[in-house]
């Protein structure tokens, strides 16, 4: 029954939160949700704690360029990836020269992403210092975490139901 069925709809430019500039700043106990794109915009922050937070992704869950000092604990981040989408529903498919559409990349992709949504640029410029990624659950999507960060210390998460990569480091 339809009406019986939660649904939360979001058109692809819906960005539900914006860090810009941020300085020592704490989001405890939050559910982010409604992303299109991106639930979770991360831009040149320092001293940036997550903790117990549930991120609903988008296409990306989280993307961060330049945050130092960045902590996330105790949170959540689950796409939107069913158990029975196939690998390649969800994996980059519009290289230059290839007559394919990412109509199914509306599913999520990546759990974390850094830089400015660019699955290529996972250099570590302008520089993402000093991050803590710890006691997390990451889950359903198409990729992971993208580490692109200088000092990361990751521990103690669950990773699964992910299709292809689990964690990129660069």
């Amino acid at each position: 029954d339809p009406r019986n069925l939660p649904l939360i709809i979001a058109p692809l430019h819906s960005l539900p939160l914006t860090l810009d500039g941020a300085e020592h700043v704490r989001l405890q106990d939050l559910v982010i949700r409604g992303g299109g794109y991106t639930a979770l915009a991360i831009r040149y922050c320092r001293g940036l704690e997550i903790d117990n937070c549930t991120i609903w992704c988008g296409t990306y869950g989280m993307q961060i360029i330049g945050a130092d000092d960045f902590k996330l604990v105790h949170s959540r981040l689950y796409g939107s990836l069913a158990p029975w989408t196939f690998r390649n529903d969800a994996s980059k498919r519009d290289y230059p020269g290839r007559p394919h559409r990412n109509i199914s990349r509306l599913n999520t992709h990546a759990l974390i992403e850094i830089d400015s949504g660019r699955e290529s640029s996972v250099h570590a410029f302008p520089q993402n210092d000093q991050w803590g990624i710890d006691h997390c659950h990451l889950a359903d999507a198409h990729d992971g975490v993208y580490l692109g960060a200088i000092n990361v210390k990751f521990h103690d998460n669950l990773i699964e139901n992910l299709q292809d990569d689990g964690i990129y480091l660069s």
